[in-house]
C-alpha cells in the first residue's frame, strides 16, 4: 500500500506541532517552577489542571483562577508546615536525647 501525500503532509504537521507544543510546555513548567510551584501539583490530573493543555483542552482560564487564588501555594504552604513541624519535631527529640 502506498501512503497518499496528503497524509504524509499530516504525519509532518503533526509531528511540528507536537515539538513545538513540547517546547511551549517546558517553557510554561519552567515558568511555574522558578517561581516556587511544583510541577506534581499543577499536573495533577484533576481535569482543570495543567496536563489537560497536553491533551488539547483549553482549560488556561480556569487554571489561572485557581493559581490567582492561591490554591496551589495553599497546597505547598501546608506541605511545607508539615516539613518544618517534622524537622521540629526531630530537632526537639535530638535535644532531648
Amino acid at each position: 500500500m502506498k501512503v497518499p501525500e496528503y497524509i504524509r503532509r499530516k504525519m509532518h504537521r503533526a509531528a511540528n506541532l507536537h515539538a513545538e507544543a513540547s517546547v511551549l510546555t517546558r517553557q510554561i513548567d519552567e515558568w511555574f517552577e522558578r517561581r516556587g510551584y511544583s510541577m506534581e501539583d499543577l499536573r495533577c490530573g484533576d481535569g482543570f489542571s495543567l496536563e489537560e493543555l497536553d491533551y488539547g483542552n483549553d482549560v488556561t482560564d480556569a487554571f489561572c483562577a485557581r493559581v490567582e487564588s492561591g490554591e496551589f501555594l495553599d497546597h505547598q504552604r501546608r506541605m511545607k508546615s508539615r516539613y518544618e513541624a517534622v524537622d521540629q519535631e526531630d530537632w526537639r527529640s535530638l535535644h532531648l536525647l
